[in-house]
């Protein structure tokens, strides 16, 4: 049950994973590092919010960032680029601001 290189999918693991360019998986490594800071983020306002409806929804939004990133990998080069147009701007203004 193997699938053909031709294709543009490779087998690991069982499953079928998206080959990547060069600079494809650059945008990978940047849109994993923009996750891990915001993830990062979320998780100091966490310790330090004393408002229990403020870190639910901090909970939340670590949720939403962590499952972004476990889907990069089998979401392909579009979602490291997606990821990259939503979560770069907002990563970008945290350390513009610190």
């Amino acid at each position: 049950m193997s699938e053909s290189h031709s294709s543009g999918r490779r087998p690991v693991l069982g499953c079928s994973l998206p080959t990547w360019s060069y600079g494809q998986g650059t945008d990978f490594e940047v849109a994993e590092w923009i996750l891990g800071s915001l993830i990062a983020w979320t998780s100091k306002q966490i310790k330090i919010s004393r408002d229990d409806v403020k870190v639910n929804a901090l909970r939340e939004q670590s949720a939403v960032l962590a499952a972004e990133r476990r889907q990069m990998l089998v979401g392909g080069p579009d979602t490291a680029a997606r990821v990259l147009r939503e979560y770069g701007p907002r990563a970008r203004r945290l350390y513009v601001s610190a």
